[in-house]
């Protein structure tokens, strides 16, 4: 069930009052979009030199490729007609699979029946089948990922897929993640999709990877939000430090130390950050609760090669901790124009901070600078582990990039949503308050639940019905 916060913000009746939306990213701009589409002004706060957050295209020269391997998934049919009409012919369909490196062998992601007898033996397939038909029948629930995924997937396919990707992803063991994630980020990572798989012909269909994606980067989708948005209703490099409120209402919030007075908020901020602004502040207890829930950052290690393909994946998955990387994507696999031709590139996701730092990457510094010694030793080693895999070659290179991504993924422990909850407890006395996107809600969300979100936080807002609703999950 997706979660909804907070009360209706009253529209605003008087000329020129506005909505104040906190933070630029896709869920802060597609708010916007929202809003403008009924004429409830509005305007976007910004800390950024730029509008995305941390759903944006990066360019090197002819090169280009996203702060993550983002895709547009076609489950909401209201959202997909909605990317479709802003997008028109630029948004095309994408049929590129998925993989995971394990032990030598590239397996076919989601599991196929096909591949996995293939790659791994009926034996293994057949324990795991009847882990997950015993699992079924007892009607068991478990409130950690590792107890989950055990019960679930059996041992074998639990410890060789799950776990060890989930620890090198979110920096702390298994037992302490909540089970949830196994529904979210890890959907179709074990044997629910291989029994599906198992009346059909052959596994091709499986391995097509059918998604939406736009030409020229995710970015494109940014681009044409902001502009509907309007650029006089963005304001960039303006960074919100209070909230000032009189305990059932926020009345104004300071951006760059000037007080600006609000008839309502929606903020995309980050959920920890963003509870420290209220003014009078929050109780110590709220605090608290508040100081427990961490990001991972992300560390992008991109390759630009001469040599026009890697591989036919939009992306592969590394569970081993062996490898630096969690995963790698190969961006010309979503759009041909993000490489020039006769080129391709390589990028390599590393994940970072939070509550532990991941021993594998203690040369990168925590507090958010990089010497030049850092990077290279990060990019040698992810160039080593690429080509122990067979991926490249060193002469392949023709340059690379670094980028930090910071507050990526929220850490859902086992004991979050009673952290959250509290949290948002308090937020609940302000009426005129709307929490939205994966950072607002501190949920692990993709870009079609964000533009959800955002659509059903306006429907709210106006009592509405702006591209039609779905049914909840």
């Amino acid at each position: 069930m997706i979660e909804s916060y907070h009360a209706r913000i009253p529209v605003p009746s008087e000329t020129g009052s506005r909505v104040a939306i906190l933070g630029g990213g896709i869920a802060g701009l597609s708010a916007g979009y929202f809003l403008r589409l009924h004429s409830v002004p509005f305007t976007i706060y910004e800390a950024k030199p730029y509008v995305g957050g941390n759903c944006i295209t990066f360019s090197c020269g002819e090169f280009r490729f996203d702060s993550g391997p983002h895709r547009l998934h076609t489950e909401d049919e209201g959202v997909t007609s909605l990317v479709k009409s802003l997008l028109g012919s630029s948004l095309h369909e994408v049929h590129s699979p998925n993989q995971v490196y394990y032990k030598g062998r590239f397996v076919d992601f989601p599991f196929s029946l096909f591949s996995f007898a293939r790659d791994l033996g009926l034996a293994e397939f057949a324990r795991a089948a009847y882990a997950y038909l015993r699992s079924r029948s007892s009607g068991g629930k478990s409130n950690d990922l590792r107890s989950f995924a055990l019960s679930t997937y059996g041992k074998s396919i639990a410890e060789r897929f799950l776990l060890n990707y989930s620890s090198k992803l979110w920096g702390v063991s298994p037992e302490l993640l909540s089970a949830t994630l196994a529904s979210t980020r890890l959907k179709g990572l074990g044997v629910r999709s291989v029994l599906t798989e198992a009346g059909r012909r052959s596994g091709k269909d499986h391995r097509e990877g059918k998604f939406y994606y736009p030409s020229g980067g995710i970015g494109k989708i940014v681009d044409v939000l902001a502009a509907h948005c309007g650029r006089s209703n963005i304001v960039l490099e303006s960074r919100i430090t209070e909230m000032h409120h009189n305990g059932s209402r926020i009345t104004s919030i300071v951006a760059n130390g000037k007080g600006i007075p609000v008839d309502g908020v929606i903020s995309t901020l980050p959920l920890p950050h963003f509870i420290r602004m209220p003014c009078p502040p929050a109780p110590a207890e709220i605090l608290e609760s508040a100081r427990h829930l961490v990001f991972r950052h992300v560390l992008l290690v991109g390759l630009l090669l001469k040599r026009p393909a890697v591989t036919s994946n939009a992306t592969i998955y590394f569970p081993s901790r062996e490898f630096i990387f969690t995963r790698i994507y190969e961006p010309r696999n979503r759009c041909p124009t993000m490489a020039p031709a006769g080129h391709t590139s390589l990028v390599a996701e590393i994940p970072f901070g939070g509550r532990a730092h991941s021993s594998l990457i203690k040369v990168i510094k925590t507090d958010g600078v990089f010497a030049p010694c850092d990077q290279r030793r990060v990019t040698e080693r992810v160039i080593s582990d690429l080509v122990k895999v067979g991926l490249l070659q060193c002469e392949d290179i023709a340059d690379m990039v670094v980028v930090k991504m910071e507050d990526a993924y929220p850490v859902i422990l086992t004991d979050t949503h009673a952290r959250r909850a509290l949290i948002h407890r308090y937020l609940d006395r302000f009426e005129n308050l709307k929490l939205i996107g994966r950072g607002g809600t501190f949920r692990y969300t993709s870009i079609h639940h964000v533009l959800r979100d955002s659509r059903d936080a306006i429907n709210a807002l106006l009592g509405t019905e702006t591209i039609g609703r779905v049914a909840e999950e």
